[in-house]
């Protein structure tokens, strides 16, 4: 059974096929799935259109939760799903409510399916210096906390990827420097981390794995 969904980050239209791979993993555990959407990397104002965005996008999902406060976390979900915005947001967006990569892991292990598109997709993997932000301004967001949640084997995820010299050059860099293993995801690719220790790539034209 497939455990942990990564998605590159691009629009609807651009994860579609991605996603419709996820929606079949869904329904083959539950035929009414339920999930919990957390929108926490997005600043609050944003939270309930993200929600509307998501119950068009999802709509297998008859009544999908809102995470907004702790009390919605109790109960067994189908799925979790982890929007994007600011990786270093949603960390301490969750941290705030007591929840950390041993909730994640333990949901994981009782056969939920976490979906983590870009900010949560760079924390479902091992380091946080492959969040685009970081990236971009490393000054910043460097003192932060590196660590991730660490539930796709090993791996590190970068978002958003451009296929470009450039990126390639500084992914290189980062995970010799970092000694990391990276995935890197463009905008219409994702990768399935499994229960079994394996991973399935989506769309791999658009992927590029590196390791120190």
């Amino acid at each position: 059974m497939s455990s942990v969904f990564v998605g590159g980050g691009g629009t609807a239209e651009q994860s579609l096929q991605f996603d419709n791979i996820y929606k079949e993993k869904v329904l083959d555990i539950e035929a009414r799935p339920s999930c919990l959407y957390i929108p926490l990397a997005l600043e609050k104002p944003r939270h309930n259109s993200a929600f509307e965005w998501f119950c068009e996008t999802y709509s297998f999902f008859e009544c999908p939760t809102l995470l907004r406060t702790v009390d919605d976390v109790i109960g067994d979900y189908t799925s979790i799903y982890l929007g994007g915005g600011y990786t270093h947001r949603l960390l301490y967006a969750l941290g705030s409510l007591g929840l950390d990569g041993d909730y994640f892991s333990d949901a994981v292990t009782n056969g939920t399916i976490i979906y983590g598109g870009s900010a949560g997709g760079v924390l479902m993997g091992k380091s946080l210096l492959t969040a685009r932000e970081v990236m971009r301004d490393p000054e910043r967001y460097m003192h932060m906390s590196k660590i991730g949640f660490n539930l796709c084997q090993g791996m590190s995820i970068r978002p958003h990827f451009g296929n470009s010299s450039e990126e390639r050059s500084a992914i290189d860099t980062l995970a010799k420097t970092e000694g990391i293993s990276i995935i890197a995801l463009g905008e219409e690719s994702g990768v399935i981390f499994c229960n079994s220790g394996s991973y399935e790539v989506f769309n791999e034209n658009e992927v590029y794995e590196v390791h120190p």
